[in-house]
């Protein structure tokens, strides 16, 4: 649970309410580098979560996934690339929830389910026992989740509380015998899971092909899946929207992994045209 103040840079409330909200996704552009950690072993580490979990959520709920995962209005996608509560519906919602409704005027609040930002929550379902758990977030500026016409005074974001909830699990008797048993026998167990992994590159505005060189953490762990996204001009620009993916002109993409290529034939995309794909 997420609790901030969205205000302006000398300290007072945005009278105007229709000109500046929080970007969709809002809350996780505001850092960059999210991990989580178990009795001092990293699980799993996110950085540029904001784009990262944009993209993966987009992609698996493409219609509306602030519904799908439970999210609020604050995860409503814009349908245009415009700060405007006229054309952009989901800058109209997010808006009205953080800056119109509050009073005080900017004072919101939020939930953030893990599985949104960790892979290691959707496939590990098992009990923890006898672990410190650490959540590590590291802080950006706060221009990555502040969309506003370019007009309006640039605004600032207060974080006044975070509190994380862990659910604690109260086995029955029959259960609870056959855990202890396992402890004290101690078993190991499988724990693999799939880990979600983010890293950006820069090239000039010039480059027609460049290739990028992507690594995994440990020799045991295969890439299952590979997502690309294209921004300009998106760092910490409010008047530029981060959650926002750009068209490039891309007319084709393909992966080798070690010497096998990904897909076997050129794409020839054209998206003007909607001529594109996944790979899997």
């Amino acid at each position: 649970m997420v609790e901030e103040r969205l205000m302006k840079n000398d300290d007072t409330a945005f009278v105007d309410a229709d000109v500046i909200t929080l970007t969709n996704n809002g809350i996780m552009h505001l850092f960059s580098n999210v991990k989580y950690q178990l009795s001092e072993q990293e699980v799993e580490s996110l950085f540029y979560p904001g784009q990262a979990t944009t993209m993966l959520g987009l992609l698996k709920y493409p219609d509306d996934f602030s519904k799908s995962i439970g999210l609020n209005q604050l995860w409503y996608k814009d349908n245009t690339s415009t700060a405007s509560i006229v054309d952009n519906n989901g800058f109209k919602i997010r808006q009205s929830y953080s800056i119109r409704m509050p009073n005080p005027k900017g004072l919101f609040s939020f939930r953030i389910p893990l599985k949104h930002i960790f892979g290691f929550t959707e496939d590990y379902d098992k009990i923890v026992y006898s672990f410190t758990q650490r959540l590590t977030l590291v802080r950006k500026a706060d221009s990555y989740a502040i969309f506003k016409v370019a007009a309006a005074d640039d605004g600032k974001i207060y974080i006044q509380k975070i509190s994380w909830f862990m659910p604690h699990v109260l086995p029955a008797d029959g259960e609870k015998l056959q855990l202890y048993k396992t402890i004290e026998s101690k078993s190991k167990l499988p724990v693999a899971y799939s880990m979600r992994q983010c890293d950006s590159v820069a090239f000039p505005q010039s480059t027609t092909s460049f290739t990028w060189r992507l690594s995994v953490k440990s020799s045991q762990e295969k890439p299952r899946f590979i997502i690309i996204g294209f921004q300009t001009d998106k760092d910490a620009n409010q008047v530029q929207n981060p959650s926002l993916f750009d068209d490039v002109n891309l007319t084709n993409v393909y992966i080798m992994l070690n010497s096998t290529r990904y897909p076997m034939v050129d794409y020839n995309a054209s998206f003007q045209r909607h001529i594109c794909e996944a790979i899997r």
